[in-house]
């Protein structure tokens, strides 16, 4: 161990000085200026390619550790049998069967609760599970209220009379019967039901 420590710190020595790879001595220089021996220098990029391969050889080495700890893992694991494989599948078959039940009953519900409310069960499809009714129901019909304001007929003058009494009825003459009944025929039938 330490052995390795000391060739990576000669490594780093070697590319610290100038890129100067281990092994090699300082070179001496002669008194005119040559030297006694060449020194071995490398560029920036064969540097960093060196340190690359160092760097792929470890990678794979542990990689390859790794792929033969999980095959060891795979071995040790127990197996299922088939009848397990078989329970789990119907099991999830199950789950997802439930799931498309509870769908439909949601869906069922929104649709009971928007016609107990006067509005078309159709629109359940375009809404979402989640959407609160009772506010839907009042913006829903708010909406329509306007629409028909804006756009359809709306009665102004009411039929009155409808507080009537049979002992009215019975002093009116026959031209306030007959506009009575053509102005509310119902309290008409209603009132002459009664005297009979």
């Amino acid at each position: 161990m330490e052995e390795n420590v000391i060739v990576n710190d000669e490594k780093l020595d070697a590319v610290k000085d100038n890129f100067t790879p281990p092994n090699t001595e300082e070179t001496e220089t002669k008194d005119d200026g040559t030297d006694v021996k060449d020194t071995v220098t490398y560029t920036e990029e064969e540097v960093l390619k060196k340190i690359q391969s160092e760097t792929d050889k470890i990678r794979t080495k542990y990689c390859k550790e790794i792929k033969e700890l999980k095959e060891k893992i795979e071995e040790l694991s127990p197996t299922k049998t088939e009848a397990e494989l078989e329970i789990e599948r119907r099991l999830a078959e199950l789950e997802r069967s439930q799931a498309e039940v509870n769908s439909q009953k949601q869906f069922l519900e929104m649709q009971n609760a928007l016609k107990a409310k006067g509005i078309d069960e159709n629109i359940a499809t375009f809404l979402k599970d989640d959407v609160d009714l009772e506010e839907f129901s009042t913006i829903f019909n708010n909406i329509l209220s306007e629409k028909v304001k804006s756009k359809g007929y709306v009665p102004t003058n009411h039929p009155t009379g409808d507080n009537i009494t049979v002992e009215q009825f019975k002093s009116m003459s026959y031209d306030e019967r007959v506009e009575l009944y053509t102005k509310n025929p119902t309290l008409y039938q209603k009132l002459a039901k009664q005297l009979r």
